[in-house]
């Protein structure tokens, strides 16, 4: 009977991590798991780069005058929330095996087993903010040996050469279906640093261009980012308006990131934007309606293409701050409260 081979059919959405293990790079793990699976890892990270790029697009409501400009750079930093470093791990309902028995003058066997029975402890899995370790989901060697018989025997199988080749082989078996989840890496927050140029346009109107150079990060792979957008100002539109109201202005923001050769995401707000100036002191704040899509695309470690999209939790936001600016400097901060929290600070250079 040592011939006899008990293999794994990869047609479910499980045990793709059996091979898992600690220390792999965003990349790797992506391409290690299966779509529903995937989707339950990267989905709070593509809801905290959302959150992150989305964030710095103003600091002011005031639009720069005709040809004016500033240079600046700012770094948001995301809170990440404890909920967001775990998830359940899918196991389907039926898993596939084949049981190929012809060493033993027997036919290959296609054999199904509940995912519930076969795995019936906890199936706690860390995310990519999660811990640094991989939790094991046991098999049930018990369960295992009385389908494996049950199944072999309404095969047409000899009932005691199927008792016998269930206790034999259910027990190694077992152990070599237990599952090793992704491990996270574990982070507490995400900093996103975000560069940008805006020049003033006719019409109150204010161009943006934000972008990074490529870097290489061993734990992510490269990232790329760009970003555009524009915002025009509304007190033009407001009859008789003397100074006396805060600076009004609505704007757009589209960024784009790409990480390693798997990961495209795309991250988008609306907001409306107000700020009053007092002496060297502005107070600003605002409400922005935000999404953000990530597109991933790979081929899985069996070779099978997997290809889907995923849409951050990040819907709101409200934000509010205040920039000090003395001379052609200014440095700000802001608070933002939406699906995660973030907290921004930003140094211009400005003229005009």
């Amino acid at each position: 009977m040592s011939s006899i081979k008990i293999k794994l059919v990869a047609l479910g959405l499980v045990l793709s991590m059996s091979a898992m293990t600690i220390g792999q790079d965003l990349e790797g793990t992506i391409q290690q798991l299966v779509e529903t699976n995937g989707i339950e890892y990267i989905s709070p990270l593509v809801t905290a780069f959302g959150t992150g790029m989305n964030s710095g697009t103003f600091r002011t409501a005031n639009s720069h005058k005709l040809l004016g400009f500033d240079v600046s750079i700012n770094a948001a930093l995301v809170s990440i929330p404890s909920e967001a470093n775990t998830f359940t791990f899918f196991i389907p309902d039926n898993v596939p095996f084949t049981v190929d028995l012809t060493s033993e003058g027997l036919l290959s066997y296609d054999l199904t087993f509940d995912g519930d029975l076969l795995y019936p402890g906890a199936r706690k899995s860390s995310t990519f903010f999660g811990k640094k370790e991989s939790n094991t989901i046991a098999a049930d060697a018990s369960y295992l040996e009385g389908s494996l018989e049950d199944q072999l025997v309404a095969e047409g199988v000899d009932p005691t050469i199927a008792a016998n080749l269930a206790s034999t082989y259910a027990s190694s078996t077992a152990n070599e279906l237990n599952i090793l989840t992704p491990v996270g890496f574990d982070f507490s927050s995400l900093p996103t640093v975000m560069p940008s140029i805006s020049i003033g346009l006719p019409y109150d109107i204010e161009l943006t261009l934000r972008g990074a150079p490529e870097i290489e990060s061993d734990d992510i792979g490269k990232v790329s980012f760009i970003g555009y957008g524009a915002k025009i100002g509304l007190n033009r539109f407001i009859p008789m308006d003397i100074g006396i109201l805060p600076r009004l202005s609505v704007g757009y923001y589209v960024n784009t990131l790409k990480v390693g050769d798997i990961i495209d995401a795309e991250s988008t707000i609306f907001n409306i934007q107000a700020s009053k100036k007092l002496l060297f002191l502005t107070v600003y704040g605002g409400y922005g309606i935000e999404s953000t899509t990530v597109d991933i695309d790979y081929t899985h470690d069996d070779g099978t293409d997997v290809s889907f999209s995923i849409d951050g939790k990040n819907e709101n936001r409200f934000l509010v701050g205040a920039r000090m600016k003395m001379l052609f400097f200014s440095f700000n901060v802001d608070y933002n409260v939406g699906e995660y929290n973030a907290i921004n600070a930003g140094l211009s250079f400005s003229f005009r």
